[in-house]
């Protein structure tokens, strides 16, 4: 489950959606309006040296997603004739 509610209450947790959807990340909250604690977690170790190669999701990686996610939601989705299963 997403959204601002779930998202602020559980540290950030709550934008879990994008994990999957960007597994590599090492963010959950991916806009700049989404509170993710272990994000910022991330980001001040990442200053201090403590850690790094740490992987962020980039606009154009999330627009393709985006655009990709849109075209299948339009896509009529295949009938399964019982036979089949």
């Amino acid at each position: 489950m997403d959204g601002a509610p779930v998202g602020l209450l559980a540290f950030g947790e709550g934008w879990h959606n994008n994990h999957h959807a960007f597994p590599t990340s090492a963010f959950h909250g991916l806009r700049w309006w989404q509170f993710d604690l272990s994000g910022l977690l991330i980001r001040g170790m990442e200053a201090c040296g403590l850690i790094w190669n740490v992987e962020r999701v980039n606009e154009s990686l999330m627009e393709a997603k985006r655009a990709k996610d849109m075209a299948s939601a339009v896509q009529p989705r295949k009938k399964v004739s019982p036979a089949a299963v």
